[in-house]
């Protein structure tokens, strides 16, 4: 019985794309796979599973990967199926630990809200992305739609970890759906802790 769910579950998982070309040239990231059929003209059947992973996912480098809340143990296989040993959630409420030990990857929660991002979160994060690309696992970072405070942190790790730019992350950050409106304290706290040693 609990093959023929894994099975099942397998035979839900998103199907990968062909990769989408780059955001711009500024951005490697490419929308590799999609759930949310907004990021799609016009997406067939099997590449939208409802339920499975919230809205699209941006793959920035061998380390990290970004994107909205899995949901889940069909989002967990999905998660394996892409490569990644660490979530790292962004999301304030508790979660269920469980689908994700039982397929193998490791989850750790930094919550913060658009409007109280601190240097001890953007730190602790640091520490995970660092700790995890060291061991060699690919990292999943999310938040509930991936686009907002999980493509802020993805910023900075542009920033902090691989020498970006100011102008060039934040244009990564806002070609893959990030808004200065709502976004700009998350950005100036992000660099100002960048700028620091």
């Amino acid at each position: 019985m609990i093959l023929a769910a894994a099975l099942l579950a397998l035979a839900c998982a998103p199907k990968p794309i062909a990769p989408a070309a780059p955001v711009d040239a500024v951005s490697e990231a490419t929308a590799a796979y999609t759930i949310d059929a907004t990021t799609q003209a016009t997406p067939s059947p099997d590449e939208i599973v409802e339920g499975v992973l919230t809205g699209p996912i941006v793959h920035y480098d061998d380390a990290l990967i970004r994107g909205g809340e899995p949901h889940g143990h069909p989002g967990m296989l999905a998660l394996r199926e892409l490569g990644v040993h660490v979530i790292i959630s962004i999301l304030d409420e508790p979660e269920d630990l469980q689908p994700a030990a039982d397929v193998g990857i490791a989850r750790y929660q930094i919550p913060f809200a658009k409007t109280a991002l601190d240097a001890a979160t953007l730190d602790r994060f640091m520490e995970l992305m660092v700790a995890a690309e060291a061991g060699g696992s690919r990292v999943y970072l999310h938040c509930h739609g991936g686009k907002h405070r999980a493509g802020a942190l993805a910023m900075a790790w542009r920033l902090r970890a691989q020498g970006w730019s100011v102008e060039d992350a934040q244009a990564e950050f806002l070609a893959n759906g990030g808004d200065m409106a709502t976004d700009a304290a998350m950005i100036a706290v992000i660099e100002k802790w960048a700028s620091q040693p």
